[in-house]
């Protein structure tokens, strides 16, 4: 699995740690390199053409969490 460093220039991009070449890319999102933080277990987007970082983490984690609810509700039995 490729780490940040690997794909971009991470010094470049603002409001990047100093550990945020380490981290692994899991994927790709339009224009943007998905990498997931060590540790914490937050996803980032790495945006190569803005040269900008933006955690997804609270963006993904609130509809993953009323999908299933919503699931269960409407689900017969």
């Amino acid at each position: 699995m490729p780490l940040v460093q690997d794909v971009v220039d991470a010094e470049d991009f603002e409001d990047a740690s100093e550990d945020a070449g380490e981290r692994p890319v899991i994927g790709w999102l339009l224009n943007a390199h998905l990498a997931l933080g060590t540790g914490s277990g937050k996803v980032y987007a790495f945006d190569a053409d803005e040269e900008t970082v933006q955690e997804l983490w609270p963006k993904i984690v609130g509809p993953m969490r009323t999908v299933p609810r919503i699931v269960q509700r409407v689900s017969p039995g």
